[in-house]
């Protein structure tokens, strides 16, 4: 297949739409693309990793997950229509084989997995529905190897670990089973490093970063280093864990507690970025590759509430959305520091969310 242009996706809770975005040549500016009506409380996101179809989950009764065909040349996305969902996925993920799709319920403690089919409709039967074994289960990561599955649980301070059976799409628990992290981390989500030798989870409740070693054979975590996100001196008590987004129970927005939200490393695995909500910030963190250590680089001011992030394939820019914000942001990243130069503000929809990229092939 021949790479194509690469797309920029958002999803607006408030809105009830998608909004695409194509990327500069250069990588310096974004276009708005026409937007894509999906339904209130639109929020994750995931890509085929052919990226010829984008999914997304509704969080809100009836949950649902909306499917759609990316058109290579312009990036526009065709309804594929909508699959019920038996409860509120707060995060999903396609497989590496483009055959399955991941989802974690976070108010139920269940995982899901789910069968994508050759048009790229996700089939309503799940293959697999597991009691996740924690409490709030946050987010999904699937190694390169498609092997194991990673998911961080922020109402037990662990990350569970998972084989994943490809075939079959069936999760088993490993032995051992999870990763603990220190009380009060509340981990949201996480990502792995280019090589895969280490996983970066975020804790939402105390503003940290918990470095993990992974062992590529059996799966197995364990802790190498456990650091600040943001600078000292930030007022930041701990938070605590939150009732799910769309229930009865949601809770307003909070200013005086770590709120962290996202995490991304560039794919050449030399810089780390992640965002905190209550004081709507940007973090930039050098890794060292040999050992995975971090150290803080920068913290930077971005749009008001940053729920998400995404770094293009080439390492070159990082977009920024803002849920009460009404703009998106581009930033240049800069391939020695790893700092960010704003080079773009974009309209948002109201509640911008999840934000991805997707390359889809012109052949």
């Amino acid at each position: 297949m021949t790479p194509g242009k690469h797309f920029v996706y958002v999803s607006h809770h408030e809105s009830g739409d998608i909004a695409p975005y194509a990327l500069a040549a250069d990588a310096a500016a974004l276009a708005p693309l026409p937007r894509v009506a999906a339904g209130r409380l639109v929020m994750p996101l995931a890509a085929s990793p052919d990226g010829r179809f984008l999914h997304a989950a509704i969080r809100t009764e009836p949950f649902a997950l909306r499917s759609h065909a990316i058109a290579p040349a312009t990036g526009a996305l065709q309804p594929l229509g909508a699959t019920p969902m038996p409860d509120s996925m707060v995060g999903i993920a396609v497989d590496r084989s483009g055959r399955w799709l991941l989802a974690a319920a976070y108010g139920a403690d269940a995982l899901y997995v789910f069968a994508i089919d050759a048009q790229g409709h996700v089939l309503p039967t799940p293959a697999q529905r597991l009691s996740s074994g924690g409490i709030k289960p946050h987010a999904i990561c699937i190694d390169a190897a498609n092997r194991f599955v990673y998911v961080p649980h922020l109402g037990t301070d662990e990350v569970r670990v998972y084989a994943f059976d490809a075939k079959a799409g069936l999760l088993t628990p490993c032995v051992p089973a999870r990763a603990r992290l220190p009380a009060g981390t509340g981990p949201r989500h996480l990502v792995l490093s280019p090589d895969g030798r280490f996983l970066y989870v975020l804790g939402q409740l105390d503003g940290r970063i918990t470095v993990l070693r992974r062992d590529a054979a059996s799966g197995a975590l364990d802790t190498v280093q456990v650091l600040d996100a943001v600078p000292p001196g930030n007022g930041l008590l701990p938070g605590k864990p939150r009732p799910p987004s769309g229930s009865a129970q949601a809770l307003p927005a909070e200013t005086d507690v770590f709120w962290c939200a996202d995490i991304q490393i560039r794919p050449q695995g030399d810089f780390l970025y992640t965002t905190e909500r209550a004081k709507s910030t940007v973090s930039v963190l050098a890794v060292d590759r040999a050992s995975g250590h971090l150290r803080l680089v920068d913290c930077i001011p971005t749009e008001k509430q940053p729920r998400a992030i995404a770094i293009d394939p080439q390492g070159r820019c990082l977009v920024v959305s803002g849920e009460a914000s009404p703009t998106l942001s581009l930033y240049a990243i800069d391939a020695t520091s790893g700092t960010l130069a704003l080079q773009q503000q974009q309209p948002a929809g109201a509640g911008a969310n999840w934000v991805l990229f997707a390359t889809p092939p012109l052949s």
